[in-house]
């Protein structure tokens, strides 16, 4: 099912994938990207995980990684603030309410993982793509 944002509603962080890695559902890892300057389509940047949200999206894991665009000011700076930081998942986990919700999709968030665990999905999914391409 395709998924269309309304009218008033937009996207308050860019989103893209993971390339050469394969998550639990087959697909790379949807990444969050925090930046301080909106991107374009189709760039590829360098980004820093910071977390990750544990996620189920009509039952099956869809867990997103959350990461700043590496040297940006803003996010650099701030990212050990803990209290920005909390703030920014709570954002990011209402967003994902209404945009599902208003789509009628069952979803459950199951909180925000440290760095290390967003490392650990990064790390397996690498593995996993390695795997089934054959890549050394």
């Amino acid at each position: 099912m395709e998924k269309v944002l309304q009218p008033r509603q937009y996207f308050i962080f860019d989103y893209g994938f993971l390339p050469r890695t394969l998550g639990e559902d087959g697909d790379p890892p949807d990444v969050i990207i925090l930046s301080s300057n909106k991107l374009i389509s189709n760039l590829i940047v360098e980004v820093v995980p910071i977390s990750l949200m544990k996620m189920i999206d009509e039952g099956e894991g869809d867990d997103k990684i959350i990461a700043i665009v590496k040297d940006d000011f803003y996010w650099s700076k701030n990212v050990v603030n803990k209290r920005i930081l909390e703030n920014k998942h709570k954002e990011i986990e209402e967003w994902f309410k209404v945009y599902k919700g208003i789509n009628g999709t069952l979803l459950e968030i199951n909180g925000f993982r440290s760095k290390k665990e967003a490392l650990e999905i990064i790390g397996s999914s690498r593995e996993e793509y390695n795997r089934k391409f054959n890549r050394n």
